[in-house]
């Protein structure tokens, strides 16, 4: 039986694809603990994402069970003394079905000291997020630490997951849990520093048999942290501006002045009160590099800057510069422009490229409502192309959320068609199943933040669609975009899945026939021309008639 796992916070890395596998699928209705966004590697890393190993673990799957007792899990800790410190550590834990290694220099983690002597650490395992509690008992400058506490208990499965002690199983690569040790010990050294006892596995185990749920750290340290995030004057009256980026993406924040002091707030959409600080010197504004922003994602958040790079060995990459992020200041106009080459980062490490956001050629512009205008046109289209080993592509792109103008648009009032070899793309549930789940019974004006969590995606600007069809030689995206009863249209653009090339048609040249045309029929057909009544799976030809008499052909995957 496949078991669940708890959402990991350093593992799970926004941009990251498995390489040479395009055709490797998540559910994502698996079951998540916590819907926390995570951290994005500028360079693919060897701290957070190492090389598949070959430790092996039951992932159960989630499947309705008598439910079992539920044992206490600490989810408050009580009152005492919280100090928040710095943790490096070191292990492996899942990764959807892999089991991956990582090591980390600077999670934030928290601990409650009692006034009796109890010790409450939160979220011991460093990459399972449960925001649960375990006690340890304190005596001579030693933490000791029950096995067996559990962390986490889903009632309706009937199981979760217990703290254990662990010995590695070499022969089968994989962990056993150590009955035998009932304890593992954190000492505290006259620094401060908190290192569990040298040679400790501590693991997690599935309650229910006790076998190895993914889990386990080699290391443990923790280092107090006493920095404190940068924060506006409380009286300090706002506004709200807007960031966008040359890129096309952008989101609302908000910034106040006070004297020749620059506050701005939410760079970061995931952190939204948290602050940098810039200074004012007639019409230039200038914000130092790595300011702390906070916590988020279980890791310390700073502002800093990086610049990128191109390593003949390596490829190209991003290096860390920390110096300041200049902005031409128009008071008047109430913009500013960047004038520095550097990128500005949200960054969760002091001494490399690990971030949270990443912004190039930044502005940051007055604006309190959003208005009709022209998005910019979709940019960095991209296809292998059909994988018959996998039977599907994968076509990604980047669709602006920004206006010729550089303001910020309303995503919730815009949307893109696909095209295909110029004929515009209906999304059906045979070929969709997540359209199936979603009970849509067809999809053609795609709303720009619609994902169907299996096969259309978004994130930010970039948005991913896989396919499952062959037979064509162009797929493009336009979008739509409608605010005040305005409509404006991007230019559409294709991309030649044999040249590479991208290719615009002006929004105004585009066919209105085609641009409306309905699917009337879809009929199946084997390879051989006989027809399906209900196809299951394979590949089939698929016969789509439209409303305008045009019909189209293409060998399509139909999954199971």
């Amino acid at each position: 039986m496949r078991k669940f796992t708890l959402l990991i916070a350093g593992c799970l890395l926004a941009s990251t694809t498995f390489a040479g596998n395009p055709g490797y699928r998540q559910d994502t209705r698996f079951h998540k603990l916590t819907e926390r966004r995570t951290l994005t590697h500028a360079e693919k890393p060897v701290n957070a994402i190492s090389e598949l190993t070959e430790h092996k673990a039951v992932v159960k799957k989630m499947a309705k069970v008598a439910s079992t007792e539920a044992p206490t899990v600490i989810t408050d800790a009580p009152e005492g003394v919280t100090k928040v410190y710095k943790k490096a550590c070191a292990g492996y834990s899942p990764y959807y079905f892999w089991i991956m290694e990582y090591e980390e220099e600077s999670l934030a983690a928290e601990i409650v000291f009692t006034s009796d002597n109890e010790v409450y650490f939160k979220d011991i395992i460093s990459n399972a997020v449960a925001d649960t509690y375990v006690k340890g008992t304190l005596a001579e400058g030693t933490i000791t630490v029950p096995m067996g506490q559990c962390i986490f208990f889903s009632e309706e499965q009937g199981y979760g997951y217990k703290l254990v002690a662990m010995t590695e199983d070499i022969e089968n690569s994989t962990f056993l849990t150590d009955d035998s040790k009932e304890s593992v010990k954190f000492t505290i050294a006259e620094n401060g520093v908190i290192s569990m006892e040298e040679g400790a596995l501590l693991g997690l185990a599935y309650t229910d048999d006790n076998s190895w749920g993914g889990y386990v750290d080699f290391y443990q340290t923790y280092t107090e942290f006493n920095v404190s995030p940068v924060t506006k004057p409380e009286s300090l009256a706002t506004e709200k501006w807007a960031l966008t980026t040359s890129e096309g993406d952008g989101h609302f924040l908000k910034v106040g002045i006070d004297g020749s002091d620059l506050y701005i707030g939410g760079l970061s959409e995931s952190m939204p009160d948290a602050w940098v600080k810039g200074s004012i010197s007639g019409s230039e504004v200038t914000i130092d590099a790595k300011q702390y922003m906070g916590i988020y994602g279980g890791m310390f958040q700073y502002f800093m800057t990086c610049e990128s790079f191109t390593d003949p060995e390596n490829g190209t990459g991003y290096r860390l510069v920390n110096t300041p992020a200049t902005f031409s200041y128009d008071a008047a106009a109430k913009t500013l422009t960047q004038t520095s080459n550097n990128i500005l980062l949200v960054n969760a490490a002091e001494d490399r490229v690990y971030y949270l956001d990443m912004f190039k050629d930044v502005l940051i512009a007055y604006q309190d409502a959003y208005k009709p205008a022209t998005p910019l046109n979709p940019h960095s289209l991209y296809t292998d192309g059909f994988n018959p080993g996998y039977g599907n592509g994968l076509f990604s792109f980047m669709l602006p959320k920004v206006g010729t103008d550089r303001s910020l648009l309303n995503t919730d009032a815009y949307y893109y068609n696909i095209y295909v070899d110029g004929w515009r793309f209906t999304f059906y549930p045979d070929e969709y199943e997540g359209l199936a789940d979603m009970e849509i019974d067809e999809l053609t004006n795609v709303p720009y933040n619609f994902t169907d969590y299996f096969d259309i995606s978004v994130s930010g600007a970039e948005h991913q669609i896989y396919y499952y069809f062959e037979g064509f030689e162009t797929l493009g995206v336009q979008g739509v975009y409608t605010i005040d009863g305005v409509t404006n249209r991007t230019d559409l653009v294709n991309y030649n899945v044999e040249t590479g090339e991208e290719t615009i048609i002006n929004a105004a040249s585009i066919d209105s026939v085609n641009a409306e045309r309905k699917a009337v029929s879809v009929t199946y057909y084997d390879l051989t021309g006989r027809e399906l009544a209900n196809p299951s799976s394979g590949l089939v030809i698929k016969r789509t008639v439209y409303s305008d008499g045009t019909v189209r052909s293409v060998k399509s995957m139909i999954k199971q």
